[in-house]
């Protein structure tokens, strides 16, 4: 153990060495109590309660061995120091006169300890102290931790490899390619500052088709803190009990959970199974609570979590497999966000010169696993000791940049007020990520990358709230990822039966009918608006977008067939786009 005692302790008339636990007799001969064992020092939680003594010894198979005692039981019922001692297979004195020595030596040497553990049954914010894995950050240097409970079976996993320049260079710059990973790094940095800004429990749902780099995303976020030697990412497929325990396990960390398609072989029970996780999940917070109550740790026993997901499917589509339709407050706790960022080359917006981007893939699965965990501790180190000298000074600073992205891109006010916080939050965070120098440099573009993930998410979530703006940029957006598949009616090239099955409409002729956009109809309705498509064509229409109301039958040119196509402005369409952020 990292802590273990000198192999000699003296307290009182007590001598604690590797040979023993002795008491001094009259003319200074020693008398044996028991075999080795030492008090350790006195654990307490940060509310004053839990007390307990942390004793080690050694057991009769030669073993070294640390336990807690509570004070309860040391000073009310005795009977249970032995019961536990024995229980771990201890050899407890057999006579009476042994026993009350011992009992007198722990006694003594917990009125006069001076080492105190903070004990602990969860990870995170422990009053003005951070638990992570087997440390305690805080700006009390003597502070040791013992953990408590079923967290101790995750410790594990808050490991560290490599040094931050490492990090930053083979992780943090790759990641600084896709929106999508800085959104997933922001969350990281986010999820410590939640219960200071008073956020709800929730996520981001990443969807999309397999081998998109969705676990990709998840296996960057879990890097910050750890994920070397034990997997960070756990899985959907859990208990009903999970939940909690998980809570626990990853309070004021992220919680990550892949493949939500993979929770409940049967698809009926999917959804609801889903819907009830998420709900467990989500009442870990009874209510939320600034800086200024971390002190007296009144959420000791609650748990504070934010989460990333994985998934195939929509949580809409998801939901209506199962026979249930998707909430209002499951759509705002759990948030679907496009894996694809729509560039072809699936996470990523650009990609260094000759390297695909399965290829880039890999070599960030594989930095993931060789550098991690140290970026996360040097944040919280930064955070724990801002939190203790100018807690007010943060508040203010996360305030004003979630100000910033609510009124430059979050200000649609038919939009859940909780999603817009929850990604005006995320920009927050990253900009504190840059003040305190953990990110790379690459990385300072987190207003473009989160407006990306933010529009793509009210884009994608048919029902949220489709409002004329939300309508005007799923559609722009819907287009320009797929421009490749609208060809030119008098291009160069012919148009053929085969590129007319993958199309999704036309680019008109100019001289002819101007700059218009034949769109086919069941694209439309079944791609871009497949849940609301009559409410967002009143809104097109209204904009002047949408040359007609209604779908017009139109020959392909060159092939002899018809199409339905609903005809677009594609003048107007482009003056509606929103404004590139300098």
């Amino acid at each position: 153990m990292n802590d273990s005692l000198d192999i000699s302790q003296r307290k009182g008339i007590f001598r604690a060495g590797e040979d023993g636990l002795f008491a001094l007799k009259d003319g200074g001969i020693e008398r044996p109590v028991c075999e080795p064992i030492w008090h350790v020092g006195n654990a307490i939680r940060v509310d004053g309660t839990g007390a307990a003594d942390v004793i080690e010894f050694i057991d009769r198979a030669k073993t070294r061995k640390r336990t807690l005692i509570s004070h309860k039981d040391s000073v009310v019922r005795s009977t249970k120091v032995f019961e536990t001692l024995a229980d771990q297979n201890f050899a407890v004195p057999e006579n009476k006169a042994g026993r009350e020595l011992l009992l007198a030596y722990l006694a003594g040497c917990r009125a006069s300890s001076t080492m105190m553990y903070l004990l602990a049954h969860r990870m995170g914010w422990h009053g003005q102290s951070f638990v992570i894995g087997n440390d305690v950050i805080s700006t009390d240097t003597s502070k040791s931790l013992i953990l408590d409970g079923p967290i101790k079976q995750y410790a594990a996993k808050f490991d560290q490899k490599g040094i931050l320049s490492d990090y930053q260079s083979k992780v943090l710059r790759r990641a600084s390619h896709s929106s999508r990973l800085m959104t997933g790094i922001a969350l990281a940095l986010l999820v410590p500052l939640a219960r200071i800004i008073g956020l709800e429990n929730g996520g981001l749902n990443i969807v999309g088709p397999a081998a998109t780099g969705k676990t990709t995303i998840l296996r960057v976020i879990g890097s910050f803190y750890g994920g070397g030697t034990s997997p960070y990412i756990e899985s959907w497929l859990m208990t009903d009990n999970a939940p909690a325990t998980l809570g626990f396990a990853h309070c004021d960390l992220p919680l990550l959970l892949d493949e939500s398609d993979a929770l409940e072989p049967d698809q009926t029970k999917a959804g609801s199974r889903l819907k009830a996780l998420v709900h467990r999940l989500a009442l870990g917070q009874q209510k939320a609570q600034s800086h200024r109550a971390l002190g007296d740790d009144s959420m000791l026993t609650d748990f504070h979590v934010i989460f990333g997901s994985t998934s195939e499917h929509r949580l809409a589509a998801f939901m209506r497999q199962g026979g249930s339709a998707i909430t209002g407050g499951l759509a705002a706790r759990l948030v679907d966000v496009p894996a694809d960022a729509g560039k072809g080359l699936k996470i990523f917006e650009k990609l260094p010169r000759d390297v695909t981007a399965d290829q880039y893939l890999q070599r960030l699965n594989r930095a993931c696993h060789l550098y991690c965990g140290v970026a996360g501790r040097t944040y919280l180190g930064r955070l724990v000791t801002e939190v203790a000298k100018d807690g007010r000074g943060l508040e203010a600073f996360l305030a004003d940049h979630m100000r910033t992205f609510e009124n430059k891109i979050a200000n649609d006010p038919q939009v859940d007020p909780r999603i817009r916080r929850r990604f005006a939050a995320l920009f927050a965070a990253g900009q504190l990520g840059l003040r305190y120098g953990v990110l790379h440099p690459s990385c300072d573009w987190f207003m473009d990358a989160i407006a990306s993930c933010y529009r793509a998410a009210i884009a994608s979530q048919p029902g949220l709230s489709i409002s004329a703006p939300v309508a005007i940029a799923r559609l722009i957006k819907y287009l320009d990822d797929n421009i490749k598949k609208l060809p030119e009616a008098s291009g160069k090239q012919p148009i053929t039966k085969s590129t007319w099955r993958r199309a999704i409409g036309l680019r008109s002729i100019p001289a002819q009918h101007g700059r218009r956009i034949w769109l086919k109809s069941k694209v439309l309705r079944d791609s871009i608006f497949p849940d609301d498509s009559d409410i967002a064509l009143g809104h097109l229409a209204n904009a002047g977008v949408l040359v007609k109301s209604k779908a017009e039958q139109q020959r392909v040119p060159e092939l002899k067939i018809k199409e339905y196509f609903y005809i677009f402005d594609s003048k107007k369409l482009n003056a509606l786009r929103e404004p590139k952020e300098e």
